[in-house]
């Protein structure tokens, strides 16, 4: 494990290590028929889901739905057959979305 990409102190949940599974089966299966698998992590989202309201969710760094929304459809837009099987990432940055290994 690279503990430099580890930022909690918690290990990752096992519905996320299959989660994770699931996208490289998925993708192993289905490339031969020139189908692309992805997982998108959209990064954090402003919503009033943890019950904390808005403002502490832009105070903290959550990004607006529409920054999220365009990384999404980005990745989209921007699937290959080559990148069949990656863990996508869109950055809070505004960054272009790109491969985070997992």
């Amino acid at each position: 494990m690279n503990h430099s990409l580890v930022t909690s102190s918690k290990p990752p949940s096992p519905s996320k290590a299959a989660a994770n599974m699931v996208t490289k089966s998925m993708a192993a299966n289905l490339k031969d028929k020139g189908i692309a698998v992805v997982s998108v992590a959209p990064g954090m989202v402003v919503s009033n889901f943890a019950g904390q309201g808005v403002e502490f969710m832009v105070k903290i760094g959550a990004k607006p739905v529409e920054q999220a929304t365009k990384g999404i459809l980005e990745t989209i837009d921007g699937l290959t057959v080559e990148s069949t099987g990656n863990f996508i990432m869109v950055p809070s940055s505004g960054e272009p979305p790109k491969p985070f290994p997992w």
